[in-house]
């Protein structure tokens, strides 16, 4: 079965694997800050989206695998396993295109790899605050993986269930150049039009890159707005 990770938006199948009365999970995975929201005593309702925003382990029994602790839309907390109890069903499945991205997440990946993710600036969807507990509405990655308000550089407060979404980085042809070597593919739109460039490392031989520039698909030309514009890098 699929496993799935914090952020990830999920839809139930089945609220067959729930588990309605289980409260002492929270504790026995460092997870208390989630039990005041627990649904005690309620399934989770099929056909509903959740939002996936921890994982953890059964205390006494491995046969469950990986549990879930599920948010509902009314900020409800669920727990979920998706092994099918050995029948093989799934009780739930992913929905692509809508992952969440929490502070706490993201401010772990930084920390780990300051510098993939120094300087990137990201939305506040909500639960973001300065210090004199005025909402931030965008913030950025600092040099040591914190958090800084986009407007004053001061450092920014967040909670465990913080929600961001990543703003796109614009850049100039020459980094739009680099980034599509580390394999990412930049985009400018132009009179409407949006194209992509990418890099494929030379067959021939074997140390440069063959730059492509395509617009639905098909090859483009490199014209002197792409040149002097600004690319867009997700």
């Amino acid at each position: 079965m699929r496993d799935f990770r914090a952020g990830d938006r999920v839809i139930v199948k089945d609220n067959g694997g729930s588990f309605t009365t289980y409260r002492g999970f929270f504790r026995e995975n460092g997870l208390t800050k989630w039990e005041p929201y627990y649904a005690e005593g309620k399934n989770t309702t099929a056909g509903e989206k959740y939002t996936i925003v921890a994982t953890g382990k059964h205390g006494t029994d491995n046969f469950y695998g990986t549990l879930y602790l599920l948010r509902s839309n009314d900020g409800k907390i669920h727990i979920m396993n998706n092994n099918g109890y050995g029948d093989r069903r799934v009780y739930m499945e992913l929905v692509k295109g809508e992952r969440k991205l929490f502070a706490s997440e993201l401010m772990e990946l930084a920390r780990k790899e300051p510098q993939k993710y120094e300087g990137k600036r990201y939305k506040v969807v909500e639960g973001a605050y300065d210090c004199d507990g005025h909402a931030v509405t965008e913030l950025y990655v600092g040099t040591d993986g914190d958090f800084r308000n986009k407007f004053d550089g001061y450092r920014v407060f967040v909670g465990y269930d913080t929600e961001l979404e990543e703003i796109p980085q614009t850049v100039i042809f020459s980094e739009a150049v680099k980034a599509a070597i580390k394999g990412k593919k930049p985009t400018i739109t132009l009179d409407g039009d949006t194209y992509t460039l990418t890099a494929e490392k030379s067959m021939l031989s074997g140390k440069g890159y063959w730059l492509t520039i395509t617009y639905n698909g098909d090859p483009a030309g490199l014209s002197t707005g792409m040149i002097d514009g600004m690319w867009t890098v997700e």
